[in-house]
């Protein structure tokens, strides 16, 4: 299994993310010196996914920074060769990064897996699901209507 990864969104004069790896990432506790540049890589938009950066990556505002920090996120979670994935979870991730408080963040890789996987569209090459599992979302329509069924049950 892969170490997971942690992101950690750091406001000091322009705004950058860390990618904390290995033990601790996710546990809630912060390497020691990770906000003075040990412990992690930054995080930075792939050159071949955008011409120019524009403007630094920010987060809590429907400005330029999010859009940028959604697609080096997905570019970092995804691969920077999947535009098609990135594209279809950019403006799902966007929308995520506007809402974020202007505070410092942290926040689990599972977290942005687990959103992405909520929002890409199905895939067509999946396997059905095993035999007598229910798909979410289809429901018997005695269920629906909130009536219990009465299946296997002796009057």
């Amino acid at each position: 299994m892969d170490p997971v990864k942690t992101y950690r969104g750091i406001r000091e004069p322009l705004c950058h993310v860390r990618v904390i790896e290995g033990p601790g990432a996710g546990d809630g506790v912060a390497p020691h010196g990770w906000r003075d540049g040990a412990g992690g890589r930054v995080l930075a938009v792939p050159r071949e996914l955008v011409s120019q950066v524009l403007a630094p990556l920010d987060w809590g505002s429907e400005g330029p920074g999010s859009h940028y920090l959604a697609v080096a996120l997905l570019a970092d979670l995804l691969g920077a060769a999947d535009r098609a994935g990135i594209k279809a979870a950019l403006p799902f991730l966007r929308r995520f990064l506007s809402r974020l408080p202007r505070d410092d963040f942290e926040i689990a890789e599972t977290i942005f897996r687990a959103m992405i996987e909520t929002v890409m569209p199905a895939n067509p090459n999946a396997l059905p699901p095993p035999p007598g599992r229910v798909e979410s979302g289809s429901v018997a329509p005695a269920e629906r209507e909130g009536t219990p069924r009465r299946e296997g049950l002796r009057g």
